[in-house]
């Protein structure tokens, strides 16, 4: 599995034990046990939407989206899904019906989808950002998660697209490995005393360009969602696809850590968190949901340490909203015209379910206790 693919690092230490000692729990376990949390809080979450009135479409409102995107919206919705469904087959149904395994990229796969749910997370606090509502949704999947003060109500709500957002992160989380360690094989080849430095080095580069390529030209452009709020825009400042500076340096070291995680896999195809699974003595499908577990520890982590959290931080500071933004009703999710809420900016404050609002007007609107 690592021959052309990967770089293999073997790791000596694994199953050693000294004369006398209890044998260590290896790696995977622990990393196992985080990831079984992780996706039981995701169930209870997704559970508590799915039943709960908060599960309703948040709609596009009076404005057409121009043809051209809406074209590519609802192509988009219908492609996302068959080419994630190939995936599928590929990464996983593949090599398990012949060798009774599951690639790294078939792990990558399934916890790619699993963080797809908290796409969302950074507009807890405060909207940055908004999907087009266009796209099928059915309102916010993190609705339950405890902490969320920005609007959220049946209709009024952050409106993460079903199927497509889990469609594209089961494509884009194994593509942006794929790609990125192509890229590192062809340094590496061109230049075979490039040290880890070096590596590092074309990684961010290439996952930058490949950002500029991705957002900068395709998904914002094409109006899959709007960085409305983000600070310092890079690329098309003022319009409904400008990419923000906040955006940028998020996502690269996101998928730089992405590559480098399947980049660094041992002989048998095993990244970091998978060291160890060798020593469990159990079949083939406990094994696979061991390496899945851990390899969903490892998404999360990753996806929250570099960019979530981050991107929070930078929502609390939203930049106003451009006009061709608020102009455009599929993109008032959780502020603009359609739901009458001034959308976020240094002079608007930071409201809670339970407090006061500036509207659309600038008038502010006290709680209905006061």
């Amino acid at each position: 599995m690592a021959s052309g693919l990967y770089t293999p690092l073997h790791d000596p230490s694994i199953g050693r034990v000294r004369p006398g000692s209890a044998p260590r729990r290896p790696p995977v376990i622990w990393f196992a046990v985080l990831g079984g949390l992780i996706l039981l809080v995701s169930a209870a979450l997704l559970i508590a939407w799915i039943s709960g009135p908060d599960f309703a479409r948040v709609p596009q409102g009076p404005d057409q989206p121009p043809t051209f995107m809406r074209i590519a919206l609802d192509v988009g919705q219908i492609l996302m899904p068959l080419i994630a469904a190939f995936f599928v087959y590929w990464f996983i149904l593949r090599p398990w019906i012949r060798e009774r395994r599951v690639t790294y990229d078939g792990l990558l796969l399934l916890a790619g989808l699993s963080a797809s749910v908290y796409d969302s997370f950074s507009v807890a606090a405060q909207p940055w950002f908004a999907y087009n509502s266009h796209l099928l949704n059915y309102g916010n999947p993190l609705s339950a998660l405890p902490g969320w003060i920005s609007l959220n109500e049946p209709g009024r709500a952050i409106a993460w697209s079903f199927p497509t957002l889990p469609a594209f992160y089961a494509v884009a989380f194994p593509l942006i490995g794929i790609i990125g360690c192509a890229v590192l094989r062809s340094a590496k080849r061109l230049f075979p005393r490039l040290n880890r430095v070096g590596l590092l080095i074309v990684c961010i580069v290439a996952m930058a360009v490949f950002e500029l390529f991705l957002e900068g030209v395709l998904f914002l452009p094409l109006g899959f969602w709007t960085y409305a709020g983000g600070a310092w825009p890079i690329l098309f400042g003022g319009h409904y696809y400008q990419l923000p500076v906040n955006e940028f340096l998020h996502i690269t070291p996101t998928m730089v850590a992405l590559v480098f995680l399947r980049y660094s896999v041992n002989d048998r195809g095993q990244s970091i968190v998978q060291r160890g699974v060798d020593q469990i003595k159990s079949g083939p499908i406990k094994l696979a949901a061991i390496q899945l577990l851990a390899v969903v520890a490892a998404i999360h982590l990753i996806a929250f340490a570099l960019y979530h959290i981050p991107q929070t931080f930078w929502a609390l500071n939203s930049h106003e909203w451009p006009k061709d933004v608020t102009d455009r009703s599929y993109f008032q999710n959780q502020c603009g015209r359609l739901v009458d809420r001034a959308c976020p900016g240094p002079g608007v404050p930071i409201t809670r379910p339970d407090s006061g609002y500036v509207n659309w007007d600038g008038q502010y609107v006290y709680p209905p206790n006061r």
